[in-house]
């Protein structure tokens, strides 16, 4: 494969760049907000995950409902639109102040609108974007440009609270949304989709149950929502119980975020397609074991073991089945012209998978016992060890057909 077809090109930056910020967006409202309602009810991690589940139920319903809308020409117009709901939300913030906590569920139905605004455009944008070669580039560099932002980022957060106010750090916050909006300005696409071909989720589904790697790669999906925001939302509970301070949480969130940065650089250079299936088995080995090791000696270091191990191999795993992902959607064989289709089917199975997750959550929680959360995570790393070995056979076969 030639050099000029690997080179990501102008736009991918621009989509590079503003995922960044999203990712510094999502970063304060999962770790920060969740400490900050965590702190305003006594550590209870009920109300957090009921901030989850409207997240995702509404962004269900979002795709379904605008999905149809969303792919005649109004994509671009649905992309900006996020970016100003950022802004609606975190006037909320910063007006409702304390009393968040009374209208998480506001702030939910906010953010899954948001998402849904948001994810949609940015996946199809990518998928047209992006020639074949470029997928691993792409979400390599681009996952450890986020996770680089994830270094400075909450260290910079959590001194800003501890010496201002969480509020304070909000209005920061929503001047980056802005910036996110500039960018959006200066994006150039042109829906490779017929104008006459509607959208349709009746004929995408009979064409779906025809083709086995959509399939497959949609059960892969909902299983990677189950284990994505949950296991996020236990481990920052557990540092917050264990470290206290929002400085320490920002500590220790940007070192192991240096960690991610570090294992995304290296295989956005040199990993391949014919080397995904070794690398997802390998990483979703170390992920379960690791677990397993807090979960039956718990301590410190154990916890801070798998954070390391989670940090770098968690992530990864994600990245690729994200890859494959992307490289079933471009598939002209597998999913032809209904890429809007499948792109909007796959958020709905993982805003499912998250909110099962968030549920579970929410029954440990009503045992008020923390013993259960270290099995919990085990579980989680379970799940996603058998992820990891269904995308590897995913991929095997996506490079094997190929």
């Amino acid at each position: 494969m030639s050099e000029r077809k690997l080179k990501l090109e102008r736009d991918s930056y621009i989509l590079m760049s503003i995922y960044v910020i999203q990712a510094i967006v999502a970063l304060f409202l999962n770790t920060f907000l969740s400490a900050y309602i965590f702190n305003l009810t006594d550590n209870n991690i009920v109300p957090i995950s009921w901030f989850n589940i409207y997240t995702f139920a509404v962004l269900s319903l979002f795709y379904l409902i605008g999905a149809k809308w969303m792919t005649h020409g109004h994509e671009m117009l649905v992309y900006r639109l996020s970016f100003v709901i950022d802004l609606i939300l975190f006037s909320m913030i910063i007006y409702l102040k304390e009393q968040s906590v009374q209208y998480i569920w506001v702030l939910g139905l906010i953010w899954g609108i948001e998402r849904g605004a948001y994810y949609f455009p940015q996946n199809l944008f990518s998928s047209v974007i992006l020639k074949d070669g470029q997928v691993i580039k792409f979400n390599g560099y681009q996952t450890a440009l986020s996770s680089f932002a994830k270094i400075v980022m909450p260290i910079f957060l959590g001194w800003f609270i501890d010496l201002n106010s969480f509020i304070s750090a909000s209005v920061f916050i929503l001047a980056l949304c802005i910036v996110k909006l500039i960018l959006s300005m200066m994006l150039n696409y042109t829906s490779p989709r017929p104008k006459e071909k509607e959208f349709s989720f009746k004929v995408f589904s009979e064409f779906m149950f025809k083709r086995k790697k959509v399939r497959y790669a949609l059960l892969i999906d909902f299983i990677r929502g189950f284990v994505t925001t949950a296991p996020d939302a236990l481990i920052v509970l557990y540092v917050v119980y264990i470290f206290k301070t929002n400085l320490n949480l920002g500590i220790f969130t940007s070192v192991f975020a240096l960690c991610t940065v570090v294992a995304h650089a290296v295989f956005g250079r040199y990993v391949k397609y014919n080397t995904l299936k070794p690398l997802l088995i390998l990483c979703g080995l170390t992920t379960f074991f690791g677990a397993a090791y807090f979960s039956f000696i718990p301590s410190k270091f154990s916890f801070i073991l798998f954070n390391f191990i989670f940090a770098i191999g968690g992530y990864l795993i994600r990245t690729m089945t994200n890859i494959n992902f992307y490289r079933v959607s471009q598939n002209e064989t597998e999913v032809g012209i209904y890429r809007a289709e499948y792109i909007t089917i796959r958020e709905i199975f993982l805003s499912i998978g998250k909110m099962l997750g968030c549920i579970l959550l929410i029954w440990v929680a009503m045992y008020g016992n923390k013993e259960l959360v270290k099995y919990l995570i085990t579980l989680f790393s379970l799940f996603i060890l058998v992820m990891s070995c269904m995308s590897a056979d995913l991929s095997q076969k996506l490079t094997t057909d190929k």
